[in-house]
């Protein structure tokens, strides 16, 4: 009787798969490498919020009343106060709108874009090092927040927070088999 030929293992998907949702990544596998996509969510600071649009509220009102009581406008720093809470709460409410960190990483190197800088950042395949998954300390607190860290060559380092522990190793296998990294070792 002859041996069954053993057929070569199916290309593993990964385990995981996220939806375009605040503070998620979706992770887009082509031809050419991988597109990592990592939504930033932030809670608004509703107290700061509706405590200066409050009081940029009550500068209106003393400005209007002034104006249409006494006949005489207000005091210039009566409406610099109102105007500049006014943009205080119109910055607290802004806050939060962090743009999508975008990745993208192929055999020729890495690319950053978006993220809380906001800006793009781009490194040569050779200068890539390691992928890891990572629980770095959140400055000035003790709460580890799982990271994605980058070495590369100069002891320099890039991370960037994820969501979940699923995410944050998909995408550490995603990113290092699209750079050709063995897990674990450094080049």
């Amino acid at each position: 009787m002859k041996a069954q030929p053993v057929a070569p293992p199916a290309r593993q998907t990964l385990p995981y798969q996220s939806f375009p949702r605040p503070g998620s990544a979706v992770i887009d596998i082509n031809s050419d490498g991988v597109e990592i996509r990592i939504g930033y969510y932030h809670d608004r600071p509703w107290g700061l919020v509706i405590g200066f649009g409050l009081v940029a509220l009550a500068g209106t009102a003393k400005i209007v009343y002034d104006a249409i009581v006494h006949g005489r406008p207000s005091s210039a720093g009566i409406i610099a106060g109102a105007m500049l809470f006014a943009l205080l709460a119109l910055a607290a409410a802004v806050r939060g709108s962090t743009p999508p960190l975008h990745l993208i990483a192929n055999t020729r190197g890495l690319r950053m874009r978006g993220g809380v800088l906001n800006e793009t950042l781009e490194w040569r395949r050779d200068e890539i090092l390691a992928v890891a998954a990572e629980d770095l300390a959140i400055p000035h607190t003790n709460n580890p927040r799982m990271s994605i860290v980058v070495e590369l060559r100069n002891d320099e380092y890039v991370t960037f927070p994820v969501a979940t522990r699923e995410e944050q190793a998909a995408v550490v296998q995603a990113m290092q088999g699209a750079l050709k990294l063995t897990p674990g070792t450094k080049e």
